[in-house]
């Protein structure tokens, strides 16, 4: 239960991400307590991790397991198609432990054991296993965000079962509990990745600040700007002062607002239609109580 949102700018040279920090159970939430964006470890290029799911004990797993594989990745083979490999041979590996301890460990038979010997091992009950094998799922999903061996911008999904989505002939996605309400706001504004960087920035905040409706999205929000030359030791990270007026210019001047002019004139317009004005004198002119 989140919203996590990134978008390319300046031509793929420039990413933003931003996404809430709240915690949300079947008892309690609290807003400003979970970290949710991950600096990713690579030999060349900034990438980034944000997460969403109802299980966050399997997040950090995922990224350590994603760790071990992109620094393997050399600099020259860094591409958009190596990380997302990486990340989703991480998300599949972590799923594939996690399927083994839930639903084999019982019966002290592994994976490996399953695949080779699973029909003579729990015979009729085989296929059983089998599809509560392939139901798994870990709870969470990944966004990622960052730049290949050329300095360009790339986004990319993460799901269950380790499938990997590329959303850069788009420019920018959301996920989480809030991803649409995030998503119809970029789509509005026809968001785009030859936008300026500036431009951007706001968009995805606007994002962030409208998916704060949806359940489980908190109103604290952390955000980062990456470029193409970006360096590990740069402080990417948006100083809440910078967010807090971006929030003051979009409720003051971009956010959604009622026309009541528009409105009264749409009033004065159905008084005039038979059905509604009848049903418009009869309710004005019907006595109401006191109380």
């Amino acid at each position: 239960m989140t919203v996590c949102v990134a978008g390319m700018a300046d031509v793929g040279k420039s990413l933003v991400l931003s996404c809430d920090s709240m915690i949300s159970t079947g008892n309690f939430s609290g807003d400003h307590v979970a970290f949710k964006l991950y600096p990713l470890a690579t030999s060349v290029g900034m990438w980034s991790a944000m997460i969403c799911g109802n299980d966050i004990s399997q997040v950090w797993p995922v990224v350590q397991a994603a760790d071990d594989r992109l620094v393997e990745i050399k600099p020259d083979a860094l591409t958009c198609e190596a990380v997302g490999r990486a990340f989703a041979d991480a998300y599949q590996a972590v799923r594939r432990n996690y399927a083994q301890n839930q639903i084999l460990s019982p019966f002290d038979v592994t994976i490996e054991q399953f695949r080779s010997e699973g029909p003579r091992i729990f015979g009729d009950s085989y296929r059983e296993v089998a599809s509560d094998l392939t139901r798994v799922d870990l709870g969470c999903q990944f966004l990622l965000a960052g730049f290949d061996r050329d300095g360009d911008g790339h986004i990319l999904g993460v799901e269950n079962p380790g499938l990997v989505k590329n959303y850069d002939p788009v420019g920018f996605w959301a996920i989480g509990s809030g991803a649409m309400s995030a998503l119809g706001i970029l789509f509005f504004h026809s968001v785009r990745s030859d936008l300026p960087l500036s431009r951007v920035l706001y968009h995805v905040c606007e994002a962030k600040f409208m998916a704060e409706s949806a359940f489980g999205v908190g109103k604290h929000k952390t955000a980062r700007v990456l470029t193409h030359d970006s360096k590990e030791s740069d402080n990417s990270e948006l100083a809440e002062e910078l967010i807090a007026n971006i929030r003051r210019a979009w409720e003051h001047g971009g956010a959604p607002r009622v026309p009541h002019p528009a409105i009264n004139k749409l009033e004065e317009a159905l008084t005039k239609l038979p059905a509604i004005g009848r049903r418009h004198i009869t309710q004005s002119t019907t006595p109401t109580s006191d109380h």
